[in-house]
């Protein structure tokens, strides 16, 4: 198995955009923390 598996990168950014959008909308760090996991 020396293929690199990259697919959960995808996923780590994606969570990082939507918590970042929901920080930049709201300027509430722990919302964005409750909901980047949610969607």
């Amino acid at each position: 198995m020396d293929v690199l598996n990259l697919a959960h990168g995808s996923f780590y950014m994606v969570g990082a955009y939507i918590a970042y959008t929901v920080v930049v909308a709201t300027n509430n760090f722990w919302l964005a923390i409750v909901v980047a996991p949610l969607l």
